[in-house]
């Protein structure tokens, strides 16, 4: 449901931002600048507009976006995943961390047994580096591989 409009806001929200966020603060003169008005109109066809929960402001999504992209945060494809998928995973595990989870079991198992092999194989429980895969599918693959490379 698309809602419209700011939130309310009182007087102390303007106090503390004006306090905390200097005037020539570049999202400041980004805020002054640019009317963000055009984006309810180009998503409002997305939003139903009278079932489910209100939505956060379009136009704020789009500033929480695009500053994300300027700090380099949204640079892999699969960085940037819709929030409630987010909480519907904490409870289950993903493959990839059921993966990493294996290894690490097998190295503690071999340690019990074989505590020189598992101290020369516990560099293969680390997690590999996320940036550097292009994608999900890619660092499981990897990360399936470390993991076989235990079996061996």
């Amino acid at each position: 449901m698309l809602r419209r409009g700011a939130p309310q806001r009182n007087f102390f929200d303007d106090e503390i931002f004006a306090r905390m966020v200097p005037p020539d603060h570049p999202l400041v003169a980004i805020d002054r600048a640019v009317d963000f008005s055009f984006i309810h109109e180009a998503v409002k066809d997305l939003y139903s507009p009278d079932q489910g929960r209100p939505s956060f402001l379009p136009e704020t999504l789009f500033r929480a976006l695009e500053q994300a992209k300027a700090k380099g945060l949204g640079r892999d494809r699969w960085m940037i995943v819709d929030g409630t998928k987010v909480v519907a995973d904490v409870a289950i595990r993903n493959q990839l961390e059921l993966v990493r989870e294996g290894r690490k079991r097998l190295v503690r198992a071999l340690q019990r047994v074989q505590p020189e092999r598992a101290a020369k194989m516990s560099a293969l429980t680390e997690p590999l580096p996320n940036a550097d895969y292009p994608d999900r599918e890619a660092l499981l693959a990897a990360e399936s591989a470390c993991g076989e490379a235990l079996l061996k």
